[in-house]
């Protein structure tokens, strides 16, 4: 990995405020497992220290990695559950966010292209819809378009999970029409999102 030089302050900041944002959601649910929360912690602020040196960031990305899976079988909601496996999966995908240094908040989250395997209305809620969607794993995705259709692709961005009355959505709808590839999506759609990155990080 090589870590870039130039201009890289910002997207630093970037990546500290997310990640350290999302440690902080974490901790809500996690009630027992603190000395694993403590290492979690103290190995992010590592992190902020240790990007010009290649080894160095490696050798505490790896040991973030570990201490992260930790939490897998920790007790607590459906919800927290959720988050757990979303902050394991941001983990894993530090060393590629850092690589790419993002100038803009949008290009630090996953994003996937998924196949639409069924619709169907939320039972809570008149104006939302239930999507299952199948792209790297099978996502539950609450959305108000209402144009989705079986089989359709679309691009989605994985954001933290988000509850829609007793339901839990895993990902938003990037476009409200389909696509064929991701490089068809309109970059005034990807920038659309930044504000979903601000929302996060100072809630």
């Amino acid at each position: 990995m090589t870590v870039p030089q130039q201009n890289s302050e910002d997207c630093y900041t970037l990546l500290n405020q997310w990640i350290e944002s999302l440690f902080k959601h974490l901790e809500k649910y996690v009630q027992k497992e603190r000395e694993t929360l403590k290492k979690i912690n103290s190995l992010i602020q590592q992190l902020k220290y240790s990007y010009y040196d290649e080894n160095y960031f490696k050798e505490i990305l790896n040991q973030l990695k570990e201490e992260v899976k930790k939490l897998k079988d920790a007790k607590t909601s459906e919800y927290g559950k959720k988050f757990i496996e979303y902050f394991i999966e941001e983990v894993e995908d530090l060393e590629r966010k850092y690589k790419i240094c993002p100038k803009e908040p949008y290009q630090i989250f996953r994003y996937d292209i998924v196949e639409i395997l069924s619709v169907s209305k939320h039972p809570e809620y008149d104006n939302l819809f239930v999507v299952r969607a199948k792209g790297k794993k099978i996502y539950t995705i609450i959305t108000n378009i209402k144009n989705v259709k079986e089989r359709e692709r679309r691009p989605v961005v994985l954001l933290p999970p988000k509850e829609f009355g007793s339901i839990i959505s895993e990902a938003m709808f990037i476009t409200e029409y389909p696509i064929k590839d991701i490089n068809d999506i309109k970059i005034e759609d990807l920038k659309k999102l930044n504000s979903y990155y601000f929302e996060i990080v100072r809630s």
